[in-house]
């Protein structure tokens, strides 16, 4: 084929590709606008828009009540006859309100009672378990310092802020000396016991018009035959056990609101009279129980049976654990201080309280660096402890010398800046002494404390309220602010 046909026959084909290339172009145009045509002609609206408006009709429906009854304000509702709804009264002088008004406070309740209840305890678990897993997540992915943000600013000496914000009200104050008092460790409870047989169990609450706090009685418990001198909360087995002028420990179950009497026959045997006292150690594993004579008797916090006992060469007067619960302390009629290991069950040391006749008081701190005594002279000595070494230094670092007579009292608050000393001889007889300076607040308690004659006093577990009981059978509470934040 010569070259002149090849060029013709390319050009026919060339000019076929491009005619077909119009025509389909064509085609795609008049499509195109007839499909427009149509989307206007039948009011046809783009996608954007489209999920506007459904998101704008969503959030409308959200907004609207299923159910609204105008008739609901004209309605009146008499809360104060019915013993059911008197719960719901704001006030003991509210008699009637308004159906709308009535279904509020009925949703308040009810709610309040599902938060509160132990039945969703699983679920509080599994949303803490959620959360600590994201913060540990947070954690490993930042890099700032994570001691500097959890470090806590420390209690400032010489003064302390602190203030008067419940007491028992006068109608449910008890008819002895308060003998015992302890704070659960979790919740806003309080319990308080004395020899007139009853246990008294209060919630520190704020009162309805949510500027002042109030001692809220929940229960009182009557203990049948037994003067009560020691109670403490057993929150592991949900439970208060207490002792008295009997032979025998008693627990009360919180749950099931039963009675349960232990006095096996080493109780009446190695005890020639009552049980003096008790104190549960802070793991909550063991009691140590002890009477008027040589031997601390060391029980299971669970079963209340004897495990094993130790012996002392005189009178046992107090007795605290170590804050990990592996050592014993205890303080005798004669002024020494025994130390066991109760992982050994042996002990480890036996020295002379400095200065005492009689050593009243003992008490451990809770971040293991001290122990603290009260002897019957007024003086109150304050040890160092080696964790390591598992040691006390047999001079005191601090001799606390500001009140005159025989202590009742040294105690700790958890977070181990505060000691509270008192004595039960003399009206007001407190101080309260700061850690580490070693110094006594000035400014409290001063000429308007009135605190009468002072028998217990208990710290709640966040340091944020000091109870104190008195020879008035009532219990006064303090809190002090810088632990309430």
């Amino acid at each position: 084929m010569s070259a002149a046909k090849k060029m013709s026959k390319n050009k026919g084909s060339n000019a076929e590709l491009k005619a077909k290339r119009k025509m389909k172009q064509s085609q795609e145009e008049n499509h195109d606008d007839s499909f427009d045509d149509l989307n206007e002609s039948e009011g046809y609206i783009p996608v954007e828009e489209t999920q506007e408006i459904v998101e704008n009709t969503s959030s409308k429906r959200k907004q609207e009540s299923l159910w609204f009854d105008p008739d609901d304000k004209e309605v009146e509702m008499d809360i104060s006859q019915v013993a059911r709804l008197r719960k719901l009264r704001k006030n003991k002088e509210e008699t009637t309100i308004s159906g709308e008004e009535y279904q509020n406070r009925l949703q308040e309740f009810y709610q309040s009672q599902i938060t509160n209840s132990t039945f969703y305890q699983w679920a509080d678990k599994k949303i803490q378990e959620e959360e600590e897993t994201s913060a540990l997540d947070s954690i490993l992915k930042t890099n700032t310092s994570i001691i500097e943000g959890t470090r806590k600013q420390s209690l400032p000496p010489e003064i302390i802020k602190l203030s008067k914000v419940a007491a028992i009200p006068h109608e449910n104050r008890h008819n002895s000396v308060i003998q015992a008092i302890d704070f659960h460790k979790s919740k806003p409870t309080m319990i308080t016991a004395g020899l007139d047989k009853t246990i008294k169990i209060f919630n520190i609450a704020k009162t309805f018009d949510s500027s002042k706090y109030e001692l809220k009685p929940l229960k009182n418990i009557y203990l049948k035959n037994l003067p009560v001198v020691s109670a403490q909360f057993n929150c592991t087995q949900n439970e208060i056990v207490a002792t008295g002028l009997k032979k025998y420990v008693l627990s009360f179950d919180l749950v099931k609101e039963t009675f349960e009497k232990s006095a096996p026959s080493f109780i009446t045997d190695r005890l020639e009279g009552k049980i003096k006292s008790f104190l549960i150690s802070p793991d909550e594993k063991y009691i140590a129980l002890y009477g008027h004579n040589q031997y601390l008797m060391m029980l299971s916090a669970k079963t209340k049976q004897l495990l094993y006992e130790f012996r002392l060469n005189s009178e046992c007067s107090a007795v605290t654990f170590s804050s990990d619960s592996d050592q014993l302390f205890a303080s005798t009629e004669d002024g020494d201080i025994y130390q066991w290991d109760l992982a050994s069950r042996k002990i480890m040391d036996v020295f002379h309280d400095n200065g005492s006749l009689k050593t009243n008081c003992i008490d451990f701190s809770g971040d293991g660096n001290y122990l603290v005594t009260g002897n019957s002279v007024g003086i109150a000595n304050l040890y160092q402890y080696n964790n390591i070494t598992k040691n006390l230094k047999k001079t005191p670092i601090k001799e606390i010398e500001n009140l005159t007579t025989s202590l009742d009292n040294t105690k700790f608050n958890p977070e181990s800046e505060i000691i509270a000393v008192t004595s039960k001889w003399k009206r007001n007889a407190i101080r309260l002494v700061h850690l580490p300076s070693y110094t006594v607040f000035s400014n409290w308690p001063n000429m308007r404390t009135k605190l009468s004659f002072i028998n217990r006093v208990q710290w709640s577990s966040d340091s944020k309220y000091l109870a104190i009981g008195n020879d008035l059978g009532n219990v006064i509470v303090y809190n002090f602010e810088h632990y309430n934040s």
